[in-house]
C-alpha cells in the first residue's frame, strides 16, 4: 500500500509536458528462444520444444515544444505484469524526460517508460 502511494506522489510530483503523438510503428527488438513443456493430469510431461520469437515493441516520434524525439515504449510494470501501453496517433501525450528514459502517460492514463532513441531540436520557424 505504501509503495503505490510512494509511485502515486512521484507521478504528481514530476515537470510534465506536452507533446504531440506524430508517429508510432512496430519494430523489431531481437529474437528470444522460448522453451515450454506441458504437464497435464498424472501423465508424464510433454517434451519440451523450443520455439524461437521475435520481440516487438512500437516506436513513438512525441514532437515537443523544444525537441522532436524518437522513444521505444518499453511499458508498464516489471517482469509478469509488464505490458506495452496504447497511444493514440495525432494526440496529444505528456512526457518527463529523465536521462535517456522517458516518462509518458498513455491513452488509458497509465504511467509507462520508454527508452529515448533520438533526440532533435525543433526546427525555428521559417519567417
Amino acid at each position: 500500500m505504501l509503495m503505490a502511494l510512494g509511485l502515486m506522489a512521484a507521478k504528481k510530483d514530476r515537470d510534465w509536458k506536452t507533446g504531440k503523438l506524430t508517429d508510432s510503428r512496430t519494430v523489431d527488438t531481437g529474437v528470444a528462444a522460448r522453451r515450454s513443456g506441458l504437464l497435464v493430469g498424472p501423465a508424464a510431461p510433454a517434451a519440451p520444444t523450443t520455439a524461437v520469437v521475435t520481440l516487438t515493441t512500437a516506436e513513438l516520434t512525441i514532437a515537443g515544444a523544444e525537441y522532436i524525439y524518437v522513444v521505444r515504449d518499453t511499458g508498464t510494470g516489471v517482469l509478469l505484469t509488464r505490458r506495452l501501453c496504447r497511444y493514440v496517433v495525432g494526440d496529444d501525450v505528456k512526457y518527463v524526460q529523465d536521462g535517456t528514459l522517458m516518462h509518458l502517460i498513455d491513452a488509458d492514463k497509465n504511467e509507462c517508460k520508454g527508452q529515448i532513441m533520438r533526440q532533435e531540436r525543433v526546427p525555428p520557424a521559417a519567417k
